[in-house]
């Protein structure tokens, strides 16, 4: 969820991924399987978003988790001004630091 999901103004966890649903029936019309495939990932999210809403979970994981040196290995000093709560909003960075830490330490090496 952390590569796909964000903070909406509707949701603190709103899957950003497009999703094609199958429905399988029998003759019957009872239904026999279903699949659900996953085949869009919402891209203007990583440069540009509503004041309410944040970016993907794991950007803010990975500036709670790592150095200001690892994090100018990936770029993600330049990043931080899009990832960071926009002014003029009440969501405050004490908010997602503490449980960005936390899934940071959940993400495997």
């Amino acid at each position: 969820q952390a590569f796909g999901n964000a903070r909406t103004s509707e949701n603190n966890n709103s899957s950003r991924f497009g999703k094609f649903i199958q429905l399988n029936y029998l003759e019957s019309g009872v239904i026999r399987g279903a699949v659900i495939e996953k085949y869009l990932l919402e891209k203007s999210r990583l440069v540009s978003r509503d004041k309410t809403e944040r970016n993907y979970h794991v950007f803010y994981y990975l500036l709670m988790g790592t150095t200001r040196d690892e994090q100018e290995d990936v770029s993600l000093v330049k990043a931080a001004r899009l990832l960071l709560p926009q002014p003029g909003t009440s969501d405050l960075l004490s908010h997602i630091a503490l449980p960005a830490l936390r899934c940071f330490l959940l993400l495997p090496p």
